[in-house]
């Protein structure tokens, strides 16, 4: 998955401050004849796509399922490129722009992306002293894929940038940016502003390129939560390079394999560690935002571990990070908490300062239709909301009145339907919204700067029997909002 952003400038927090720049490599314009060579590759690639396409308007339904989706997806893989992998990573998740069922379809180029040759790959390692592996990979993503090794005595993963990748991209991001400008002079298209948010994702994009960007954010989160590292982890860096990445192997159950077997005759889950997860993955999510600034930009559960012993999750993939503007995050944490107020009208105000560049052409007909879409399906704190119905809700009417979000709204926004999804699979009583209310009145009351200061304080000094105090409660709240709510209120 991706979902782009402009970094945002380092706020004054804990772990907010800048890390050391990296530089990148750019390649030379591309010239004409490798553009050429590259439009008809990616043609080729792409026929079946348009020839199915007529049949696809036409037929519609099962057609589209069993043919023209999975087209697109075969597509994607034969063309080999980074840049066009990444955006239908992006696409599994943007449910608001794309259908479910190719989302499902597109979904699996997050571990299966196509791999590059034995070859290239212990050229790349060589240069790693003592490095011992396995050449058979274990995942392969848009940047680089993975293999299990031993290091220094240690079980190691090892992560081997594909071949060629940064002039790839750099060509593909090219080719992107000149089909994006043509789209944007469309009739009804301008409010995409695909152009522009090609230029953002280009920007994310290519650091990930080099591996050491990844080690850095990885070292930084070790850092944020290092008191809380009893049950959250991320890998540790061993050795770093722009094309070779050696960090601790973490043993575990992919929490999406793990997640999908809750529910059935023997499930894999008990009720304990259920709800260890779940209190665990919220709070980690609230941190990021509300303490640390620093937010990890693939939280979806391919990139999350399950340990039962003793019980930790392991977060992985740590290329893609976003910060938020004080702005930003009090817009986001405004828009949750008017969805706790039932106050559609709120939501739908602060959802037009999604973008900076917001080109919603009826704002007053779009505040009308969030006020009614709350009316029903959107109550309140205690009401029993379906979250994930509410957010998915919030997203289609904002796509069918040409809402505009920029990418670090749609990141945090991403990453709360990841969570929401492992809830339902773990326990679809559990309410998130009723679990996160004193933290949303909190920031609503104390006001983004003292928040943020206060979360870091008890993040770094307050003790794990406090922290077990608060998931309980959490837990408990989540589960009986509604008797909360109705003896104390929303205050």
């Amino acid at each position: 998955m991706v979902v782009w952003n402009g970094i945002a400038p380092a706020e004054k927090s804990r772990a907010s401050r800048p890390l050391a720049p990296l530089s990148v490599s750019h390649s030379d314009p591309p010239s004409v004849l490798a553009l050429c060579r590259r439009i008809a590759w990616l043609f080729y690639c792409f026929l079946p796509v348009l020839v199915l396409a007529p049949l696809a308007l036409m037929l519609r339904g099962e057609f589209l399922d069993q043919h023209f989706w999975p087209s697109i997806h075969l597509a994607v893989v034969r063309a080999r490129s980074a840049a066009v992998i990444k955006l239908a990573q992006w696409a599994s998740v943007r449910r608001d722009m794309f259908p479910p069922a190719l989302c499902r379809e597109l979904a699996a180029l997050q571990d299966q992306a196509p791999m590059h040759d034995e070859e290239h790959t212990l050229r790349e390692t060589s240069v790693v002293p003592g490095l011992e592996m396995t050449l058979c990979p274990v995942a392969s993503g848009a940047i680089a894929q993975v293999y299990k090794g031993v290091y220094g005595g240690r079980q190691v993963a090892v992560k081997v940038r594909h071949p060629d990748v940064v002039n790839m991209m750099h060509l593909d991001f090219d080719l992107l940016l000149r089909f994006a400008s043509l789209v944007d002079v469309l009739p009804g298209c301008a409010w995409l502003r695909l152009n522009r948010a090609l230029e953002q994702f280009k920007l994310v994009m290519e650091p990930q390129t080099d591996l050491r960007v990844e080690a850095q954010n990885l070292d930084r989160f070790r850092e944020n939560f290092a008191c809380k590292k009893e049950w959250v982890k991320f890998p540790e860096v061993l050795f770093r390079s722009a094309s070779v990445l050696v960090e601790s192997f973490e043993p575990g159950e992919l929490m999406g394999t793990f997640a999908r077997n809750w529910g059935d005759t023997a499930p894999k889950a008990t009720p304990d560690e259920a709800a260890f997860i779940i209190t665990r993955g919220e709070d980690v999510y609230l941190q990021m935002i509300l303490g640390d600034n620093f937010i990890h930009g693939d939280l979806h559960p391919g990139n999350i571990l399950f340990i039962r012993n003793p019980l930790q999750v392991s977060i992985l993939d740590a290329g893609l990070t976003t910060s938020m503007t004080t702005e930003e995050r009090c817009t986001y944490v405004g828009v949750l908490q008017a969805m706790g107020d039932g106050n559609g009208r709120r939501a739908g105000e602060l959802m037009l300062r999604f973008s900076v560049n917001q080109q919603c052409p009826d704002p007053a007909k779009y505040l009308v239709a969030m006020e009614q879409f709350f009316a029903t399906d959107c109550l309140g704190y205690g009401k029993g909301i379906d979250i994930d119905h509410v957010v998915r809700g919030l997203l289609t009417l904002a796509y069918r009145h040409n809402v505009t979000i920029d990418g670090s709204y749609a990141c945090v926004i991403a990453n709360m339907l990841c969570l929401q999804g492992l809830v339902k699979d773990l326990n679809p009583n559990f309410n998130i919204l009723d679990s996160g209310y004193p933290y949303f009145r909190a920031h609503q009351v104390l006001g983004d700067e003292r928040c943020q200061r206060y979360f870091g304080t008890l993040v770094r000094w307050a003790p794990m029997l406090f922290w077990r105090g608060v998931y309980s409660f959490n837990w408990y709240s989540g589960l009986h909002g509604d008797r909360l709510f109705s003896c104390f209120g929303a205050l």
